[in-house]
């Protein structure tokens, strides 16, 4: 049993909720195509990891992948949150904002910036689509050239 298995088991019996966000991938295949479109994202399953012991937890556990569609009661519980990729450090925050206590289970830290976003006005959109659209009449220009080159 590794470590951070024996850390959960010790701090189960002081845990109301488990919030479990971690994902692994297990696809070992290989694909040829000219284009491809990731819009699914990695998380598009949830994929529960084996915890030794899990059964025995008689706190409530949810997954980030599978949200239950009425929002859980996190508020005044002691709550474990198992990882720190990209949906742990979302909801690690908002969490802890309603935690009595908050314990997180980390395997390897994740660097991530703000993304700085902001709801677009009506001007701003309007100039996306006429810069796109120059971009995309300047590609094909770029096509055509790169067309005769080659």
């Amino acid at each position: 049993m590794n470590s951070c298995a024996v850390v959960f088991e010790q701090l189960c019996s002081s845990l109301v909720c488990v919030i479990i966000v971690y994902f692994q991938c297990f696809i070992n295949c290989k694909f040829s195509s000219k284009f491809i479109i990731s819009a699914v994202g990695c998380l598009s399953y949830a994929n529960m990891p084996v915890i030794p012991n899990k059964n025995k937890f008689q706190g409530e556990i949810y997954h980030t992948g599978d949200w239950p569609k009425i929002e859980p009661e996190l508020a005044n519980k002691n709550i474990g949150i198992i990882g720190t990729g990209s949906t742990g450090i979302q909801v690690i925050p908002e969490v802890a904002k309603l935690a009595k206590k908050l314990t997180v289970f980390q395997r390897t830290p994740n660097y991530s910036v703000p993304a700085n976003n902001y709801k677009l006005t009506q001007n701003q959109k309007n100039q996306a689509n006429i810069d796109f659209h120059k971009s995309k009449e300047q590609l094909k220009k770029l096509k055509i050239l790169l067309t005769h080159l080659n």
